[in-house]
C-alpha cells in the first residue's frame, strides 16, 4: 500500500513492533530530523524493527547493513508504513 492509497494508514516509528518491516514517509520537526541524513535515515528507507528496550527505552532499526538505535521520542516523529517482509535475506 502506498500513501496514496485509500488503504493507507500511517502510523509511527514506535508503533511498530521487533521483527515488523516499514518505510520511512516523513520525518516531523525533532532533534533528530536535524541530524537523520548523517545516519542515512530518510524518505523511503526500508527498513526492519530489530530492538525495543523495555521501559519506554530505545529501539533499533537495521537497514543496508546498519543498525541505529533510535530513542522512543525521536521514532514518535517519524511516520512510516508497515511493509511485507521480503522473501530474501538483504532487505534493502
Amino acid at each position: 500500500l502506498s500513501s496514496s492509497s485509500p488503504y493507507f494508514c500511517p502510523m509511527r516509528l514506535n508503533e511498530l513492533l521487533v521483527g515488523e518491516y516499514g518505510r520511512i514517509k516523513a520525518i516531523h520537526a525533532c532533534e533528530f530530523s536535524s541530524r537523520h541524513n548523517e545516519f542515512g535515515v530518510m524518505e523511503e528507507l526500508s527498513f526492519e524493527v530489530t530492538l525495543s528496550a523495555p521501559f519506554n527505552g530505545p529501539m533499533a532499526i537495521h537497514f543496508n547493513n546498519t543498525t541505529l538505535s533510535i530513542r522512543r521520542e525521536d521514532a514518535a516523529a517519524i511516520e512510516v508504513e508497515k511493509v511485507v517482509p521480503p522473501p530474501f535475506e538483504n532487505f534493502q
